[in-house]
């Protein structure tokens, strides 16, 4: 409780201590703040503790929510670099609420995160720079349509493959430094990203990232980017995915090249190949495009001017491939082999998107539809690369062992597919009501952290959630 009640007093802090050097600095400043309260339920889904190796607990009509409020301060210094800094305080409650002596459970929590700590340098004409360096934690999106789905780029994980998406938060908090260049009267942006792993295990890792775009005319706009995710590592061992274990205990991430000459011996038995480990680093591609329907029609007037815009993204969740290679998942069976990994395509997630017509009633309403093969033989999850003795790049593969009721479709099959409608509207200049109904890549927390869902709770066909947020901006 005192963790608590400090947080609190920090943010009221804040508010109230004012940036008393500014006018030595002869810099100008500003403010903004915002609040929001946001509720919903997840209608049927599913809960899979990360502690457990059980079938997943049945979800119906779980109520969600949470509030919280955020406070930015900015300095822009010789109109040449901007410091921002801003945070939010997040008041947020636990599920699951167990009553098998966890009572935290059926507390709420504050949550104080560093939304944007950065600095940003311009070049060139300060209207219109040409380039820009910046350091620090910065919000970070690349597709300016994408509501839910998509931005796979930062959003996402290789071996094992997992996608990672918030509601109303269709972007990703990055820690590190950028070099943005603008080309072509902003025809042409580029990025660059050198980044440290804050999000998923192994973190410190450092990734090396470029992302473009470029205006074919004013109505079409394509773009593209690569990743060379987790490039270095800050702890090797776990990078390479070197067991904790000897080779003969069975590493989960163990795999067999057949046909060489090396004589393995597992649990008393002997496979003729070569063992060795699969990584989680790897390499991610990704490419989108966007049309704007509207503005090839001429921008008629009964139209918003988010009305009619149609944007689409794919990306590859690591390039290679392990489909000469075998692993040996049960320690009593050697030759029960899984192979995750042996095609490309199973690793190519794909959304669809369209904004529909909302005649000016509302401001955005957005459909939009993902595809991701790999989901449908294993569920998007966090939770191998997150074991606390040997963390593993394999999928969830046991799932597909679990006794499946026909009847409830519980545990679940297995679905590829996910949809969002998603729709908001600006009301008073400084109200936002924002809602959205499907089934997209949910997690959610537990004030105790062995009890945080770490497998997407939206798994089978027949799940789906709604949510709605009301926030205020000043």
């Amino acid at each position: 409780m005192m963790k608590n009640y400090l947080t609190v007093v920090f943010m009221l802090a804040l508010f109230v201590l004012k940036p008393a050097s500014s006018k030595e600095l002869d810099i100008e400043t500003s403010h903004s703040g915002y609040g929001y309260f946001q509720f919903g339920q997840i209608m049927k889904g599913v809960y899979r503790s990360p502690e457990s190796n059980m079938n997943p607990e049945p979800v119906d009509h779980v109520w969600d929510q949470e509030t919280a409020m955020g406070y930015g301060f900015f300095a822009l210094v010789n109109d040449r670099t901007k410091v921002s800094l801003n945070s939010e305080i997040k008041l947020a409650h636990s599920f699951p609420q167990s009553r098998q002596n966890d009572f935290e459970t059926f507390q709420h929590s504050y949550q104080l995160l560093i939304y944007q700590a950065d600095a940003v340098h311009y070049f060139g004409d300060p209207e219109t720079p040409f380039l820009e360096v910046a350091l620090g934690i910065s919000p970070y999106k690349y597709n300016s349509e994408v509501r839910n789905l998509g931005e796979y780029l930062f959003r996402s994980e290789i071996y094992a493959p997992a996608i990672i998406n918030h509601f109303d938060w269709p972007a990703a908090h990055l820690l590190g430094a950028r070099v943005s260049g603008h080309f072509f009267n902003n025809r042409l942006n580029m990025d660059l990203w050198l980044t440290s792993e804050k999000q998923t295990v192994p973190e410190k890792d450092l990734s090396l990232s470029w992302i473009g775009s470029f205006d074919i005319t004013s109505f079409l706009q394509i773009g593209g980017g690569v990743s060379f995710s987790r490039l270095f590592s800050m702890e090797k061992g776990i990078m390479d995915s070197i067991p904790l274990s000897e080779p003969e205990l069975y590493g989960e991430n163990m795999y067999i090249t057949p046909g060489t000459d090396t004589i393995i011996t597992l649990q008393q038995d002997t496979i003729i190949g070569k063992a060795e480990y699969i990584p989680f680093h790897g390499t991610k591609l990704m490419g989108r495009a966007t049309f704007d329907l509207r503005k090839l029609m001429g921008e008629p007037e009964i139209f918003g001017e988010n009305d009619l815009k149609i944007y689409a993204e794919a990306a590859v969740l690591g390039t290679k491939n392990y489909s000469d290679f075998y692993i040996p998942i049960h320690k009593n069976n050697p030759t029960d082999s899984l192979t995750p990994y042996a095609d490309l395509f199973d690793r190519v997630p794909m959304m669809f998107g369209i904004n529909l017509p909302a005649f000016r009633i509302l401001d955005v309403l957005a459909f939009e539809f993902e595809y991701f093969k790999f989901n449908e033989m294993y569920p998007n999850s966090l939770r191998p690369r997150e074991k606390q003795r040997e963390p593993s790049p394999l999928p969830e593969y046991e799932y597909q062992d679990m006794k499946i009721d026909t009847v409830n479709n519980y545990p679940a099959e297995l679905s590829p597919f996910k949809w969002s409608l998603y729709f908001s509207k600006n009301v008073f200049d400084c109200v936002n009501v924002i809602g959205m109904i499907g089934r997209d890549h949910i997690f959610l927390n537990s004030n105790v952290v062995t009890k945080t869902a770490r497998q997407e709770m939206l798994v089978g066909e027949k799940h789906w959630r709604w949510a709605l947020k009301v926030l205020f901006k000043i």
